[in-house]
């Protein structure tokens, strides 16, 4: 809707003179009240009207000022990151691919649905959700009408909307380098577990170290390991680590034993207000790492 009544979240200088600001100043004082209390931004500024963008907690909120009693109400024609979002993840009843992008929205203030697909169904000739997949896979992932497959597509999608995709080119690069690092592991870990369970796991142990050297430096470079994979703020690829480190300490407890910058990166993370909700939470917990028997 607010693409059909301010393209690109635009507003032209017609537009400004035609405003009526005393005739809707009324119609929005209740409305101001609500957006404060979603913790929207309000800023002083007697009398201005112009366009007001910030990056929030949540999604990008772009905001109409109009002068009101004194201070400026920050009117916004998208959702706030505390509002229902719309998001749907449509998926296994596991963890798996779509637990990054549960880590994503939690920690970044986010709401969302699931919708669960159970095996049984999934593996009919009539399975609705498999015919509709554009790849035959899921997760799949709506934000109101916009649908998209593939998990790390979807982590893109979220790391640019949320403004955690890096802050230039080089940064951004990067963070596509370790998450790609980040894949090649788990479908390592994905071929053991579900298609060479008859090889176990021992191998795949051993061969750990190898595999946790490469993230242990990436930290190493950048402040010393006391930050974040890339840059100084948090990435889709550092919730893409920290799920995949999870994982694997879930089954092989120790495998951190010899990684410091690792260990103290999953801790770091994991205590982040938002997130460590969600980490605590029945739903969390209750989501296997593998189907249930």
């Amino acid at each position: 809707m607010a693409g059909d009544l301010y393209p690109d979240h635009g507003v032209t200088g017609t537009e400004n003179r035609q405003y009526n600001r005393e005739q809707r100043a009324g119609k929005h004082e209740a409305d101001a009240a609500l957006y404060k209390s979603h913790q929207c931004e309000q800023t002083p500024h007697p009398g201005s009207w112009r366009r007001h963008d910030q990056r929030t907690q949540g999604p990008l909120v772009a905001g109409y000022g109009i002068y009101t009693q004194g201070q400026e109400i920050l009117l916004t024609f998208s959702f706030c990151s505390s509002l229902v979002s719309g998001y749907v993840i449509t998926y296994f009843p596991l963890r798996g691919r779509s637990e990054t992008i549960r880590l994503i929205l939690s920690d970044q203030g986010a709401k969302w649905t699931e919708e669960e697909v159970q095996f049984t169904d999934w593996f009919t000739a009539n399975c609705e959700h498999k015919k509709q997949a554009v790849f035959g896979q899921l997760p799949k992932f709506k934000d109101g009408d916009f649908v998209l497959y593939q998990s790390n597509s979807i982590l893109r999608y979220l790391g640019r909307k949320y403004g955690i995709a890096g802050g230039s080119n080089q940064e951004s690069a990067l963070i596509d380098m370790v998450n790609d690092g980040v894949e090649d592991l788990r479908m390592k870990l994905v071929r053991v577990l579900f298609y060479e369970p008859e090889k176990g796991t021992e191998k795949y142990e051993a061969d750990l170290p190898d595999q946790f050297s490469a993230f242990e430096r990436i930290l190493s470079q950048n402040s010393n390991g006391t930050r974040f994979v890339v840059g100084d703020q948090i990435s889709y690829a550092d919730y893409n680590l920290l799920d995949i480190l999870h994982v694997h300490l879930a089954l092989f407890p120790a495998c951190l034993a010899s990684f410091p910058l690792l260990t103290a990166f999953s801790d770091r993370i994991s205590s982040r207000p938002k997130l460590m909700e969600y980490l605590k939470s029945e739903a969390r917990k209750n989501r296997p790492i593998v189907p249930k028997k």
